[in-house]
This record gives C-alpha cells, sequence and structure tokens, in this order.
C-alpha cells in the first residue's frame, strides 16, 4: 500500500544555492501549494522510480527516452533529479526530470547527432540504424552547462489541472539554483507543439522541426520529429514573475475575501 505524502516535506528538502534566493522561495512554496489544491503532492524520486512509472503505464506514455534512463543513457543521482507527483492515496500520477550536461567544449548539435546526448557508449547501446539528424540551425549556439527538462507524464485522470504549468516550472527552478546553468532545453513533439504545450511550459522560444531521430528506442519502428525549446535563466526568472503574479490569482483573491 502507498504511503500518504506530506505537502511541505517537499519545501524542507530543497536547498537554494544559486539565484535570487528570497524570489525562488517565494516562487516554490506557491507552486508546491497549488500543485496541493489540485490534489497532488510532490516529493523528490529516482530515475528508477521514473523508468518503472513509465513502464507501468504504457497506454498513456510511450517509452522513456534513454536520456532519462541510468543505463543506458548514464544520468545518475549527481547528474539529474526526479520530481514526482502523488495523488492522496500515495500513488505517483505527475512525473518531472531534469539533467545538467557539462558542454564546455562541445554543443547540442554535436552531442545529439553522435548519439551522446542518448547513451553513455552510443557505439555499445546504439540501437541498429539508430539516427539523430538536428535541423535547427542555431543548435550549435546550445553549449556550456546545459540542463534539459523531460520525462513529464499526467495519468489520464489528472490532466486538465494546469499541472502542466506548475511542475516543470518547479523543475526548471530547482536546476537553476542547484546548478546556475547556462540554458535550459526542452525536446517536444510536433504534436505537443500543435497543442501549444511549450506556451503552457512557458517557453518562449521554439524551433519546430528541429530534430528527427529514427529508430530510437522512443519510437523505434519510425521517425520522431522534435521541436527543440530553450529559456535562459533570465527568461526563466521573469516567467516565474507571472507566475507569481497570475497563476491562482482568483483563489488567493476568494481567501482574501472570506477573511475581509
Amino acid at each position: 500500500m502507498a504511503q500518504r505524502p506530506d505537502t511541505d516535506a517537499f519545501l524542507d528538502q530543497l536547498i537554494l544555492t544559486y539565484g535570487p534566493k528570497e524570489f525562488l522561495a517565494a516562487f516554490f512554496f506557491k507552486a508546491v501549494h497549488a500543485a496541493a489544491r489540485r490534489g497532488v503532492v510532490l516529493e523528490f524520486g529516482t530515475f528508477a522510480d521514473l523508468l518503472h512509472t513509465n513502464e507501468t503505464h504504457p497506454e498513456s506514455w510511450m517509452p522513456l527516452t534513454t536520456t532519462f534512463r541510468e543505463q543506458p543513457g548514464g544520468v545518475t543521482d549527481k547528474t539529474g533529479f526526479v520530481i514526482l507527483g502523488r495523488d492522496t492515496k500515495g500513488d505517483v500520477i505527475a512525473t518531472q526530470a531534469v539533467r545538467i550536461f557539462d558542454w564546455q567544449d562541445t554543443n547540442f548539435k554535436v552531442e545529439a547527432q553522435s548519439l551522446r546526448f542518448f547513451y553513455e557508449d552510443p557505439a555499445r547501446d546504439r540501437r541498429t540504424g539508430e539516427t539523430c539528424i538536428v535541423t535547427a540551425q542555431d543548435a550549435e549556439t546550445i553549449r556550456g552547462r546545459v540542463a534539459l527538462g523531460g520525462g513529464i507524464w499526467y495519468r489520464p485522470d489528472f490532466r486538465r489541472r494546469r499541472l502542466g504549468e506548475i511542475i516543470p516550472r518547479i523543475g526548471r527552478a530547482y536546476a537553476l539554483t542547484l546548478w546556475n546553468y547556462d540554458v535550459l532545453i526542452a525536446t517536444i513533439t510536433q504534436q505537443n507543439v500543435g497543442k501549444a504545450f511549450d506556451k503552457r511550459l512557458g517557453f518562449r522560444e521554439v524551433r519546430p522541426d528541429s530534430m528527427i531521430m529514427r529508430h530510437s528506442a522512443t519510437v523505434p519502428a519510425g521517425d520522431l520529429h522534435l521541436a527543440i525549446a530553450r529559456m535562459t535563466p533570465m527568461q526563466l526568472i521573469d516567467d516565474l514573475f507571472s507566475f507569481l503574479a497570475e497563476f491562482d490569482a482568483d483563489v488567493h483573491a476568494r481567501v482574501d475575501q472570506r477573511r475581509a
């Protein structure tokens, strides 16, 4: 039987190292409680938890990209983190992961097309015929300390609760204060771009059809066309300011009216 999670335990685990700490603390408090109002309590999990959740929900989630798998992707608890959302019964109903790359001497295009973005050892682990073609003209400018957000999933009965506007922002903000990244990126399917998923996530810079993956572990039998979204730390802070000012503003207004 799953254990009922503690709403504030997640906040107690946050370590704020870089960035505007008081501002980030205010954002985390609002965002974590916004999720709680929607019946979701957050906690840190492991990449094993992420993979297990993915494998047990094939009807609503395509296979997890190897980039967010310990094997063969090479991600560890030192180079990434996982956020789980649980319902009041303690069942996982949402996931989010972020990973950091040190690309001081390389860039996204080189790493993706060499498949090092997907595998710790591409020569050993790549699938037969697997390739990645990056067509985004500015892909070579994605370099330095690069954070990657992904591993996003919501159980179908918890969709349309605006969790996609809450949990990914928490992941991006925590990655900033943890690693002080130069840029954060995400790969988004063309279908989700068509649904304005990138805008709900808060991204302003999106390059449609920027990457084509062939015979990948995610879509073994065909091609996967992806957009690349990117966000600088300043863009993130600006986005979080808007979130603090506007998200659930009607809820706070009703609370204030009841107190008056």
